[in-house]
């Protein structure tokens, strides 16, 4: 009889905690063959590496790690680079799917960062293709555009995207765009959108702002060149204000509208959570919660509106102020990014 050398299950959207901590590198110690790689759903990736840990460490789910031909895994700096081109990127990865509102990772049902025990050698899980998370830190733009090569930074385990490359870069890696234009008619008191010129780069979730239509206002559906408004704010605010053809439309990831209370660091009423994960950094301050505060955890959902927590109070208590997550100078945000097994040059 025939038995098999390895068993598993697919990686996908659960909980892959490290495994470890090992005093030494004896083997079959690990739960998977070092340099295993599973595939998941949407073209994802995902290879079983070891990391030595040596003092106190916390990974965030998005940190970009490095390893080489042994699977041996580090976290890439500018520092680290000239001893490790031509060494494999990815994503560190503990579960979940990117843009999937349903199985949303929070603090409270996801872990979405790790801090690993004690000093010791740990097997780890590291996304290397497909839609990931990325540690993103602007250190040389204020706005990285999505052409821009993706280098390594200063900080262990995050990018940058500058208009000149500052650290190594890395190739076959690259950010999601943060927005995406169109042209569509509107029919006053609908809330569909009609003859888009294009929908390439808009998803279900992400805010949509362009005259005509309130504020607030989310991707509900896309079907064909017609896309369908959601609104939570009140009861019909997705239709349109106004029939027009050829209005220009924006759909965007990393910003929404919310209510605040003061002295309070829960949002309520989000208008919509396209691009926004525990660990997104403010990128612009508002409602006096300051540049570089944190999303703490994510509840609700589409229907009812969701809730944020941040990590830093409100100091004012206002009604659908708008919140930015795009990074800024010395900013480091979780943004969403594309993966074809990268590697550093």
């Amino acid at each position: 009889m025939t038995i098999a050398i390895e068993q598993f299950s697919t990686v996908g959207a659960k909980i892959f905690m490290p495994d470890g901590p090992f005093s030494n590198q004896t083997p079959g110690m690990f739960a998977f063959k070092l340099g295993t790689v599973i595939d998941g759903d949407a073209e994802s990736e995902y290879t079983y590496l070891q990391l030595t840990v040596t003092g106190a460490l916390t990974l965030q789910q998005g940190s970009l790690i490095g390893w080489d031909n042994s699977y041996q895994a580090y976290l890439p700096t500018t520092a680290t680079e000239t001893q490790h081109s031509g060494s494999s990127m990815g994503s560190f990865f503990l579960g979940g799917r990117v843009g999937d509102p349903g199985g949303l990772p929070s603090s409270v049902n996801w872990p979405f960062l790790y801090t690993f025990p004690s000093p010791g050698i740990y097997g780890i899980w590291v996304q290397r293709a497909g839609s990931a998370l990325l540690n993103l830190v602007s250190a040389a733009v204020t706005a990285p555009a999505f052409g821009n090569v993706v280098t390594t930074t200063t900080t262990a385990g995050a990018v940058d995207a500058p208009t000149a490359a500052v650290g190594k870069a890395i190739q076959g890696l690259f950010l999601a765009p943060f927005s995406a234009t169109f042209t569509g008619n509107t029919t006053n008191g609908s809330a569909v959108i009609t003859a888009v010129s294009t929908a390439k780069g808009v998803e279900v979730g992400m805010g949509l702002t362009g005259s005509n239509v309130p504020a607030g206002c989310f991707v509900a559906a896309i079907n064909g060149n017609t896309i369908t408004l959601g609104n939570i704010t009140a009861a019909g605010s997705a239709l349109a204000t106004l029939t027009a053809t050829g209005t220009t439309f924006t759909a965007a990831r990393y910003s929404f509208t919310a209510n605040t209370v003061n002295a309070s660091p829960i949002l309520t009423n989000v208008s919509n959570i396209s691009g926004i994960y525990p660990g997104s950094g403010l990128g612009v301050a508002g409602a006096g919660i300051g540049v570089g505060s944190t999303v703490l955890s994510i509840g609700g959902n589409s229907a009812s509106g969701y809730v944020i927590t941040m990590s830093a109070n409100a100091t004012s208590t206002t009604t659908s102020t708008t919140f930015n997550f795009t990074p800024v100078v010395s900013n480091t945000t979780v943004v969403e990014g594309l993966l074809r097994w990268p590697y550093m040059t």
